[in-house]
C-alpha cells in the first residue's frame, strides 16, 4: 500500500534534488564578486556532476506538483470536492508562506540583504504571492493556487469520463503539446504580464493530471505492492534513472509529465523499506520539505554564502545546507508553537479576571 509515508520519502527526494539545483546550477549567482570555489565528485570534462545533477534538480518542482494531484485526488476519492475545500487548503497554504515570511524578510532588513524593497506595492505583491520579487524561489505559490483552483472542474471531468488509462495518457501528451506550442514567443507575446507570469502554471498541468490519473488507476500501489524484487530489475531501475536525467537535461520541462511519472515509479519501488535509514531521514526531510524550501535560497544566495559553500566538497555543501536549512525550519516551527501557547495563556488569563 502506498502510504503517506512513502509520499513524504518522495518529497524528501524531491527537496534534496531542489537544494543541488539551486546550489550548483546558477554559477553566475555564486560566484559574483566572489571567490567561492567547489570541488564535484565526478567531472565531466566543460560540464560536472554537480552541475549536472544541479539541471536535472529542477525536476523537482514537477515532483511536487505530481504528489498534489495524486494526494488531492486520493483525499477526494470518498468525498465530495468543493471549493470551500479548496479555499481552506489555499487559506492553509498561505499560513505556511507567512509564517516564514515573517521570520525571513526582518531578518533580511536587518541584515540588508539586496532585493528586499520595503513598501506597499512590494509587500502586497510579496504577500499574495501575485509578483514575487523577495525570493525567486517562492513563485511557484502562485502556480499552485492555479492548480488547486482548476482542481474540482478536473476531478468532475474525470470522473465522469471513466477512459481506459492509455486514452487518459494520450488526452495529457495532447494537451502538453496544446500547452507548449501557445507558450512558443510568437504567440506568448500577446498575452498580458499578468498571464505571462503566471502561464508556469499551465506547463505544469500534464504533470498535475499525471498525478490525479496514477491516484484514479491506483499505479504506485501496484508499484509499492511488488513482490519479486530482483537485482536485474534495481539495475535497470538505475540505467533507467540515468536516461531519464538525460532527457530532463536534453528537453526540459517540455516532456515532465512522462519523466516524473517515470522517476516517481522508480523511487516507489527502489525505497521501498520505510524503516530503513535512508527512508527515515527522507521521511523527516518530507515533513519539513515546504519550509526547506521557503527559506533555504536565503542561506545559499543571500545571508552567508561563504559558509555553505565552505568545505568545497559539493557533496558537503549539499549536506551543510540540508542541516542548516531543516535546523531552521524546526527553530521556526518551535517558535510558532511557543507564540501560541503564550497567546492562549494571556487569553486565559484576560478570561479568568472577568466577573461571573
Amino acid at each position: 500500500m502506498f502510504t503517506k509515508n512513502n509520499t513524504k520519502i518522495l518529497k524528501g527526494v524531491a527537496i534534496i534534488l531542489m537544494l543541488y539545483h539551486h546550489l550548483f546550477a546558477f554559477p553566475n549567482r555564486i560566484l559574483i564578486n566572489r571567490t567561492i570555489k567547489y570541488i564535484p565528485l565526478i567531472n565531466f570534462g566543460i560540464f560536472n556532476s554537480a552541475y549536472i545533477l544541479g539541471m536535472f534538480g529542477k525536476i523537482c518542482v514537477s515532483i511536487f506538483i505530481f504528489l498534489s494531484g495524486y494526494g488531492l485526488y486520493e483525499s477526494f476519492k470518498t468525498k465530495k470536492c468543493n471549493y470551500k475545500t479548496i479555499l481552506n487548503k489555499i487559506k492553509n497554504l498561505y499560513i505556511k508562506y507567512w509564517k516564514i515570511f515573517f521570520v525571513v524578510i526582518p531578518i533580511s532588513i536587518i541584515l540588508k540583504t539586496d532585493g528586499i524593497v520595503i513598501n506597499v506595492k512590494e509587500l502586497f505583491n510579496n504577500l499574495t504571492a501575485f509578483k514575487i520579487s523577495y525570493c525567486g524561489e517562492w513563485g511557484f505559490i502562485s502556480f499552485y493556487v492555479i492548480l488547486l483552483l482548476l482542481f474540482p472542474i478536473l476531478k468532475k471531468i474525470i470522473d465522469k469520463y471513466n477512459f481506459k488509462l492509455t486514452t487518459y495518457f494520450i488526452l495529457i501528451t495532447l494537451l502538453n503539446v496544446v500547452v507548449f506550442v501557445i507558450r512558443s514567443d510568437w504567440i506568448i507575446s500577446f498575452y498580458s504580464s499578468i498571464i505571462k507570469d503566471n502561464y508556469q502554471a499551465f506547463e505544469y498541468l500534464p504533470t498535475f493530471l499525471m498525478g490525479i490519473i496514477s491516484s484514479k488507476f491506483n499505479i504506485l500501489n501496484y508499484i509499492k505492492n511488488i513482490k519479486d524484487r530482483l537485482y536485474i530489475y534495481n539495475i535497470l531501475c538505475i540505467f533507467l534513472m540515468l536516461f531519464i536525467i538525460y532527457m530532463r537535461i536534453l528537453f526540459g520541462i517540455v516532456i515532465d509529465f512522462v519523466l516524473t511519472f517515470v522517476f516517481v515509479l522508480i523511487i516507489t519501488y527502489l525505497l521501498n523499506n520505510e524503516n530503513s535509514l535512508i527512508n527515515k531521514t527522507l521521511i523527516k526531510l518530507g515533513n519539513e520539505s515546504m519550509n526547506i524550501w521557503l527559506i533555504h535560497s536565503f542561506f545559499c544566495y543571500k545571508w552567508c554564502q561563504e559558509f555553505i559553500y565552505y568545505p568545497r566538497f559539493s557533496i558537503l555543501i549539499e549536506i551543510l545546507l540540508i542541516i542548516v536549512s531543516y535546523i531552521w525550519s524546526i527553530i521556526i516551527k518551535k517558535f510558532y508553537d511557543c507564540l501560541k501557547t503564550a497567546l492562549l495563556n494571556i487569553k486565559n488569563k484576560k478570561s479568568s479576571y472577568l466577573p461571573l
